[in-house]
């Protein structure tokens, strides 16, 4: 399912979850902090992934988001830059762990982080 600008902005206001599916671990060692939506937890997508690219099991891949997630029944709005990543780490909670309030914001970072005004935690 996904999310609008609208919807994203709406959650943002009531302090509601969104889950930033960032670049590569250790992505950031090489390159300046990015910026992010506030109250988002970053999640490097490939945290959810083995060596071999596939999902790790449902037991280590709810063990990780348990760090950046209150649990199954919060509302989760995942984006990353373009959406590519979000959806994956939105497939992970919803078809691998059975999550059902996650929407990933369509838009994602391109959109929000190109309109005037918007808050970005650096």
């Amino acid at each position: 399912m996904s999310c609008s600008f609208e919807s994203l902005a709406w959650a943002f206001q009531k302090r509601n979850r969104s889950c930033g599916s960032g670049p590569k671990s250790g992505h950031h060692d090489r390159e300046p902090q990015h910026s992010g939506i506030p109250s988002a937890a970053h999640l490097p997508f490939d945290a959810l992934l083995n060596e071999a690219t596939t999902f790790k099991s449902a037991a280590a891949t709810q063990a990780i988001l348990a760090e950046h997630v209150d649990g199954p029944d919060v509302s989760i709005i995942s984006y990353c830059r373009l959406a590519h990543r979000a959806t994956l780490a939105s497939f992970a909670m919803t078809e691998l762990l059975g999550y059902n309030n996650v929407r990933v914001y369509d838009g994602s970072w391109t959109e929000w982080g190109s309109m005037v005004g918007m808050p970005i935690e650096r």
